[in-house]
């Protein structure tokens, strides 16, 4: 949930989750960017997708640039 004078909730997931992308991009999400090779505890690595949606209020969406061009639908690999 946003909190106060939030309008954008973001997530971060998993790009080896497709089922969890295909979800959230179905709910109103958009990928924004992506992040290779995490460091993880343990030594690992991962990769994540990074989320984000706007929120509605009213009648109207708010929407705050974020200095990145939208995607459709784009692969998590």
């Amino acid at each position: 949930m946003a909190g106060p004078g939030r309008i954008q909730p973001r997530l971060d997931c998993l790009a080896s989750n497709p089922r969890l992308t295909s979800y959230c991009l179905d709910t109103g999400y958009r990928v924004f960017g992506h992040k290779a090779d995490k460091p993880q505890q343990g030594g690992t690595t991962m990769n994540f997708a990074f989320l984000e949606k706007s929120v509605r209020y009213g009648a109207r969406d708010i929407r705050q640039p974020v200095g990145r061009t939208a995607q459709t639908r784009p692969a998590c690999e």
